[in-house]
């Protein structure tokens, strides 16, 4: 093992200074995605640590989705978060398509119902109006992440049930094929635990720590386009947003 080792002689933690070296390992690309890394035992002789310290870094940077383990193989370098800027409002496939990744949709389920009252609210229409439900599961390099569903006022997008749900963003739909201009969205994202159906789709553990996203998506004329309800990965995702200070 040839990296720098922990300095016993500094006030920062010793856990703290081996999870940073082991970050820098992997943020240079020399440790890659898919790597062993030494284990706990060989860290705490190489460093002079006791395996406790040892296995604090590594629990913590498998909290942080650096790393995985695998019971019986060892700790590995995982893949890197997707990330995803939630300060415009552009096509979901093609941001994540831009950050060098292979997207697929499944549509699980589309269907013309009735709005429940608190959809009719999100829609501005009334309870009961007929509403587009459009039900997806998405996938990157073949592993479920994002599970989602949206619901449309018929009376604005009867022509999307005419489309091919399962290859286009549904926002370029709106666009290119309804004609409508989308302007602005309003998002809330909360974490939750997984249910029995979100782990089963997503191929995660009941109770397994999600991202939960609800948007209302508004035209240039303040009508409320979309609403969405969605659950993410946690580990596969990270978000940033730009932010300016009030003056």
């Amino acid at each position: 093992m040839e990296t720098r080792k922990v300095d016993k002689r500094s006030p920062i933690p010793i856990y703290y200074q081996l999870k940073n070296i082991i970050r820098e390992k992997i943020e240079s690309g020399e440790w890659k995605p898919g790597d062993r890394i030494p284990s706990i035992p060989e860290l705490s002789r190489y460093h002079e640590i006791s395996q406790m310290t040892a296995r604090q870094s590594i629990s913590e940077l498998c909290d942080d989705g650096l790393l995985y383990s695998i019971q019986g193989k060892g700790t590995f370098v995982a893949k890197p978060k997707i990330a995803r800027d939630l300060s415009y409002l552009s096509y979901f496939t093609d941001q994540i398509a831009k950050s060098g990744f292979k997207i697929t949709t499944t549509l699980l389920n589309t269907e013309i119902t009735e709005a429940p009252e608190d959809i009719a609210e999100k829609l501005e229409i009334e309870p009961r109006d007929p509403v587009i439900l459009v039900h997806r599961l998405r996938e990157i390099e073949g592993e479920p992440f994002y599970l989602e569903t949206s619901y449309f006022s018929k009376e604005l997008c009867e022509g999307l049930l005419e489309k091919d749900l399962s290859q286009h963003s549904l926002h370029f739909l709106l666009e290119n094929h309804l004609g409508y201009q989308i302007d602005q969205a309003v998002m809330t994202i909360e974490a939750v635990g997984a249910n029995s159906y979100q782990g089963r789709m997503i191929r995660v553990k009941r109770g397994t720590p999600l991202l939960s996203i609800t948007q209302i998506t508004y035209l240039a004329d303040n009508r409320p386009i979309q609403f969405v309800r969605a659950v993410s990965r946690s580990d596969k995702f990270k978000y940033s947003l730009k932010r300016r200070s009030v003056r």
